[in-house]
């Protein structure tokens, strides 16, 4: 599995399919990115803007990926949402002829205007 998180965007990306996800604890812990690579992986840090000259810590080289999985539950929960979404978007419905009752008066007076 491929992963990608993008903490300063809340996004992540799992094989490519991105959905926004609560990247705010990792925020508070200064992760800019975690990249994920089936077996191991790197953190990258934010740049410590305040430092004289700023900083940005070296990446950090990881081989378990437990500490993210919660992101990716995140993820998948956010994809089905997203999925059932655009299902509901794409899916077309028959008009409900109790949807256009409310119009009928209007028609009927315009009718009989002319």
């Amino acid at each position: 599995m491929r992963v990608t998180i993008l903490a300063i965007d809340h996004n992540v990306m799992v094989d490519r399919e991105t959905h926004a996800v609560n990247c705010a604890a990792l925020l508070g812990e200064k992760i800019d990115v975690v990249q994920w690579h089936d077996d191991w992986g790197e953190i990258e840090f934010a740049t410590d803007w305040k430092a004289d000259p700023p900083h940005r810590p070296p990446n950090q080289r990881i081989t378990d990926f437990s500490k993210f999985m919660p992101y990716v539950e995140q993820w998948r929960t956010q994809k089905a949402l997203d999925d059932a979404k655009q299902l509901e978007i794409m899916t077309v419905k028959e008009p409900n002829p109790a949807d256009f009752v409310e119009l009928a008066p209007e028609l009927q007076q315009f009718q009989q205007k002319t």
